[in-house]
């Protein structure tokens, strides 16, 4: 789940659920819609993988 993801990388780069949304220009509020089970749009996707320094892939939790 993307949620799981998101949160495990917010924890190794040290920061809060809240704070690594607001660095890409997110509302608080998208995390909790994340948590619920919404995904992020292709763009977010792109600049949290980004971020992160991650694939797409392993933002999605796909990688192999």
């Amino acid at each position: 789940m993307f949620f799981d993801t998101y949160a495990d990388l917010c924890r190794q780069k040290g920061v809060s659920l809240s704070r690594a949304a607001e660095d890409n220009g997110l509302s608080r509020t998208t995390v909790v819609k994340w948590k619920n089970g919404s995904l992020p749009s292709g763009a977010t996707m792109a600049r949290l993988a980004a971020y992160f320094g991650v694939s797409l892939d392993d933002l999605l939790g796909s990688a192999g």
